[in-house]
């Protein structure tokens, strides 16, 4: 059989290694082994409350199954529901269970046997007489259900649900909490419990009399991941494993094949946080004793013996993990992933079941969006092999790719498609829009859309990517800005040490003064088209920067007016003593002249960021005053532009008497407001453009 787990990976290990690694368990190694199925009969027994029966016996088939089946909470939403203890268990001879495992202990179990040995399956019991009959139906396996190959999951027959208002999520739309996932009520069954609200519906199968069995066909088994408890999570439902993916777990393809019948059904549980799979009868119904809820029979294991399915137990405490997943248990057709768990400080125990020595069956591939691999939510495409696409384009034209609708490209790592831009190499990124979309890598020279960033804007492609840098076309420069692709327009840009400004075609014209525009004299603040930039600590609300609005061939009379545009557009900005914040959200005085100075690019001491934190910028219209960068004017001579002084208090004086201030003496009101300059005295005048 192939094994999927070996695909694109070399060594089993590199799963082990973190939680976000296609089959990590990343479960660290503490010493705490956690005790499983402890029964509880008299204190004779205490000295094997860690081992239970685990032979896996060949049964006669039980009835039909049907019942609602639990979604493993989603990725960041485990279940926190009161589990019953869980554990490891150790295979027994099916001779020796004799006893009733949900009322008495079983007799002295074993320890695990080898994973080479083969499951007692193949051993007969050593009392067949006392087997129910194939076609007597059972309390707990009602008998006039479906199986869930002649029914969908989505749609049980004879159900009705919980909540009539209740939607299921589509694969492709993660649920954003438990109570996103609906909640169906299961046959009638006395095995059934309430379970926790992480639950869907799905038809597990059943098992026919020999005399109603037909040819046997197989399904594939799929596998799923938690990273946040460390859990696996297996189902022969693909419906089921695309809503458990959206809901935060990594998928990890198919791990076997199962036949679609036999005489050895492998039965599904579910504790709350946990669940659990085994072909030994005494061992669900131990199990359903203590707590568990039964699902019903999840697959079947091969009657040939295909393919060894070895299951391990973890008794350590993965610190990591959101939850304390100890005592869960692992089930995996590879020797090599079993013996590397094992060498973890996971027990071996031996062979659960079998999966069929048969090739995985056709798959159509399917797109996710679900935040299982970090990084928020991402869209992930999982192709025709079962794998999630990984480093290369998903392509319709691809025949493992068919369905996926448009190109898209899969990045390296976890498979996210691109959305925005993504730097593939120093001089070209991968551009796509929000689902993804790109183009092709045949396509070559400029492309103008508002695909990609909402407006339009010029790309050159090489191969399907933008050309980002420095580069020439037709012996013109330009530059395309890494993190959009997009080539720069209107703007200046510094590149290897020089300065040059892109005009509205892109086309970059070096400057070789190193100057912007119009400029001042070296002692004064210098002008600049380009952002003035705050500390590297600035965050949040504090942290607003006004953008420079200026142009390298600015004269300095447009300057004033950008500075006083930038006053103007803070008009009935309320008043905030200490504060440099947005438009409409509040400055004092000298919270609005410094947002005016970083509109023209003037890089000063005054910060907006550390005006709310730093002492020193309590007194920023003093500080302005006694400023030597600030060219020292008398009052009689100020003109539009120019700042006026007063005691505490600083406005910027727009000519004809007028100023443009913050204040707090309710001249109008208190804010940024047009006022008389000499209602009050000004006390000094200063010039910040000479």
């Amino acid at each position: 059989m192939r094994n999927c787990f070996a695909d694109e990976r070399t060594a089993v290990g590199a799963r082990f290694a973190g939680l976000g690694v296609a089959l990590a368990l990343s479960m660290a190694i503490a010493a705490t082994p956690v005790q499983v199925f402890a029964e509880e009969a008299d204190a004779s027994q205490a000295a094997a409350d860690e081992q239970v029966v685990a032979a896996v016996t060949e049964e006669a088939p039980a009835a039909v199954v049907m019942t609602d089946v639990s979604v493993p909470a989603a990725a960041g939403q485990v279940g926190v529901a009161e589990q019953a203890p869980t554990g490891a268990v150790a295979e027994e001879p099916a001779a020796e269970q004799t006893e009733d495992p949900a009322t008495e202990p079983a007799a002295e179990p074993t320890a695990a046997e080898p994973a080479d040995e083969k499951p007692a399956s193949e051993e007969p019991a050593s009392e067949p007489a006392d087997e129910e009959p194939a076609a007597e139906p059972t309390a707990e396996d009602p008998a006039d259900e479906k199986p869930a190959s002649e029914e969908p999951a989505s749609e049980p027959a004879d159900e009705e649900p919980a909540d009539e208002s209740t939607v299921e999520p589509t694969a492709e739309e993660p649920a954003a909490s438990e109570s996103n996932i609906p909640q169906v009520t299961p046959a009638a069954s006395t095995q059934d419990a309430p379970v926790s609200p992480t639950t869907v519906t799905a038809v597990v199968q059943e098992e026919k009399p020999a005399s109603q069995q037909k040819a046997v066909t197989y399904q594939n088994m799929f596998r799923l991941y938690n990273p946040n408890s460390g859990e696996h999570f297996y189902t022969a439902n693909l419906d089921e494993a695309k809503k458990v993916v959206a809901a935060g777990w990594q998928w990890e393809g198919i791990g076997w094949v199962a036949p679609d019948t036999s005489k050895a059904p492998v039965y599904r549980l579910y504790s709350g946080t946990d669940h659990h799979y085994t072909a030994n009868k005494d061992e669900r119904d131990h199990l359903v004793s203590v707590g568990w809820k039964y699902e019903g029979i999840g697959w079947y294991s091969d009657d040939d013996q295909g393919v060894a399915l070895f299951r391990q137990f973890n008794p350590n405490v993965n610190p990591s993990a959101k939850r304390n997943n100890s005592g869960s248990h692992n089930y995996t057709a590879s020797k090599a992933e079993n013996d590397k768990l094992v060498s973890l400080g996971w027990r071996a125990e031996g062979i659960g079941w079998y999966g069929a020595n048969h090739a995985m069956l056709p798959f159509q591939g399917f797109w996710t969006v679900t935040a299982a691999w970090g990084n928020g939510l991402q869209r992930y495409w999982i192709d025709a092999t079962a794998q999630v696409a990984k480093g290369r384009y998903v392509d319709p034209s691809n025949a493992k790719d068919a369905g996926c609708g448009y190109l898209a490209y899969a990045t390296p790592t976890t498979g996210a498609v691109v959305r925005g831009a993504w730097k593939i190499d120093d001089s070209h990124v991968i551009v796509a829009d929000n689902d993804g979309r790109t183009v092709s890598a045949s396509t070559n020279g400029w492309k103008v859309t508002s695909e990609y960033a909402g407006e339009l804007h010029r790309y050159y492609y090489e191969n399907g990517r933008a050309r980002i840098g420095s580069f020439s076309v037709d012996g013109v420069d330009y530059f395309g800005v890494e993190r959009t692709g997009y080539v720069l327009t209107n703007g200046s840009v510094k590149s290897n040490g020089k300065w040059y400004w892109a005009d509205a075609d892109g086309k970059l014209a070096y400057l070789p003064t190193g100057k912007i525009g119009y400029q001042n004299p070296s002692w004064m603040y210098q002008v600049s088209a380009n952002n003035a930039k705050l500390p590297s600590y600035a965050r949040g609300k504090f942290a607003y920067l006004t953008a420079s609005t200026i142009r390298p061939e600015y004269t300095r009379s447009q300057v004033v007016e950008a500075f006083i545009a930038c006053a103007k557009g803070y008009l009935g900005t309320p008043y905030r003593w200490d504060y440099a914040l947005a438009p409409g959200v509040g400055v004092d005085c000298s919270g609005l002249v410094m947002q005016c100075m970083q509109a023209v690019g003037i890089q000063s001491v005054y910060n907006s960021y550390d005006h709310m934190y730093d002492p020193w910028q309590d007194h920023d219209a003093a500080n302005m005053r006694n400023d030597s960068k600030i060219q020292k004017i008398s009052v009689s001579s100020a003109r539009r532009g120019d700042l006026l002084f007063y005691t505490g208090h600083v406005a910027i004086y727009l000519g004809s008497g007028k100023i443009i201030e913050s204040t707090n003496w309710e001249v109008e009101f208190d804010g940024v407001q047009i006022s008389d300059a000499f209602a009050r005295t000004p006390i000094a005048a200063g010039r910040l453009f000479s």
